[in-house]
């Protein structure tokens, strides 16, 4: 990747840089056996917003953002060493495990997103309604005169980009020939226009005109390729596509700021009580929508993700189709560094392992599983990493990702700010993810905002293995053994 980028010069640099960082997927590649860790860590991710698991060297090793140790990890591991010993799974305590993961997800996105907002704001609605409104309002001034700065800023770039006071004696030099180009291509275009006219002439005279008709289309062609290609030239050395999504920019911070004035003075004008009634009402009726995102959209999907990495890691474990096994969850290594990412601590933790004995880190392929894909920063950290492994062994450089030494299911390629770099990047001397955008020209704002794309994250825990409903087991004494697939 660092190689790709070093050699681009040209003025394109920044659309294909935003190429290399769209969401890379790979899931439905990923073999069923890696897939169960995939399935582990979400299971045990809990409170956190990632977490990560690896099998190196028979151990079974697990990290997470938080920097502590869910309880839910032990009780899951609890229950599949119960599963590997009597061969059989309590439903029971497979269905509290599935709850308690699915809770601590629930309470964890309530706290934190649009359900726990619209509720802080009806509390402090009903305990101060004078206070809330007046806040209110300074909220929606400042928001203004926030846009209204943007606006600002926009135009000044805008202007500088019209007034060519940035274009050397080169390019302007440049835009002159090329400005002659178009000229004499617009004269052809339009001895082409009489071309045309004089061969519908012939056509009704009834002359053969097939031969001549090819080949003035094919000159049409060619001289509107001409043009087209004159055209974008001119327009990369004036920067025109800037220049127009600049305007677009401009446009929609100025419709924004217009409605955003109606609507404030629409509200001084009316009655406060009647204002306040509203807002409330409003209010209450967003916390309904909050309510069902939150039991439906989230919590149902989320559920079902839940219940079918339960059966694969279940299926594996009993079909001896499983990466895990009893020692495995009895000596279940976990560790964390503060504001290191999941996957990242795991890599640091086999680093700091292997520096301590003879054996080549590199040896060995190292697939992690994830609850969700990796942030861009530490997917540009992984793919240095697998970049310097591949010029050691000599592998030809490829797209597939099954070549790379450390794997992964993919990558969202969002940028957080929060990112502490792990020590492998300082000890293999890697660069850090924000002096690659910087080496592309690229600002972490603009980053941030060409890559928020929304991007859902794919069910982790999709299984092609068929599973039997808890009807379909054999039950006795709130155990079951699982008929044969």
């Amino acid at each position: 990747m660092l190689k790709i980028c070093q050699d681009w010069e040209d003025r394109k640099i920044k659309e294909r840089a935003m190429e290399m960082f769209k969401p890379r997927d790979y899931t439905k590649e990923v073999p069923q056996e890696k897939r169960q860790l995939d399935a582990f860590a979400l299971l045990t991710n809990g409170d956190n917003i990632c977490t990560a698991a690896t099998i190196f060297d028979g151990e079974l090793l697990i990290s997470n953002n938080t920097n502590k140790e869910d309880e839910l990890i032990r009780s899951y591991t609890d229950f599949f060493i119960d599963v590997i010993e009597k061969k059989e799974v309590n439903i029971l305590e497979k269905k509290r495990l599935i709850n308690l993961s699915y809770s601590k997800e629930r309470e964890r996105v309530k706290n934190s997103h649009w359900l726990g907002g619209v509720e802080k704001k009806l509390k402090a609605l009903s305990e101060d309604p004078e206070k809330y409104l007046k806040g209110f309002y300074e909220k929606k001034e400042l928001e203004v005169k926030s846009l209204e700065e943007n606006v600002q800023k926009e135009e000044e770039k805008l202007n500088l980009l019209e007034s060519d006071k940035d274009l050397d004696e080169e390019s302007r030099s440049r835009i002159d020939v090329l400005q002659k180009r178009q000229e004499a291509e617009c004269k052809i275009q339009k001895e082409l226009v009489e071309e045309y006219k004089a061969l519908q002439v012939s056509k009704k005279k009834g002359e053969d005109i097939e031969e001549r008709k090819v080949e003035h289309d094919n000159k049409v062609k060619e001289n509107r390729n001409n043009l087209k290609l004159i055209k974008d030239e001119i327009g990369l050395i004036r920067k025109t596509p800037e220049k127009i999504h600049l305007k677009q920019i401009i446009e929609k911070l100025k419709t924004k700021i217009d409605i955003l004035n109606k609507n404030l003075k629409k509200l001084k004008n009316e009655k406060v009580d009647d204002v306040l009634k509203e807002m409330k009402k409003e209010l209450e009726d967003e916390k309904i929508l909050a309510q069902d995102d939150l039991e439906y959209k989230r919590g149902a999907k989320f559920l079902k993700r839940l219940k079918r990495a339960m059966e694969r890691i279940v299926s594996g474990l009993l079909e001896g189709n499983s990466p895990f096994s009893l020692e495995m969850f009895k000596k279940l290594t976990f560790t964390a560094k503060k504001d290191v990412h999941a996957e990242l601590c795991l890599i640091d933790h086999i680093w700091e392992r292997v520096r301590a004995t003879d054996k080549d880190f590199f040896s060995q392929e190292i697939y992690i599983g994830l609850n969700k894909l990796c942030c861009f920063k530490c997917m540009s950290t992984i793919s240095q990493i697998n970049e310097m492994v591949r010029n050691i062994k000599g592998y030809e450089e490829s797209e597939s990702h099954r070549l790379d030494f450390i794997q992964t299911r993919g990558a969202h390629q969002k940028s957080y700010g929060k990112w502490e770099s792990p020590n492998i990047r300082n000890i293999l001397d890697l660069k850090h993810p924000d002096q690659i955008l910087l080496d592309l020209g690229i600002s972490d704002d603009d980053f941030r905002t060409l890559t928020n794309n929304n991007y859902e994250d794919p069910d982790t825990s999709l299984s092609v293995i068929e599973i039997p409903s808890d009807e379909e087991c054999n039950e006795e004494d709130g155990k079951v053994i699982l008929q044969s697939i």
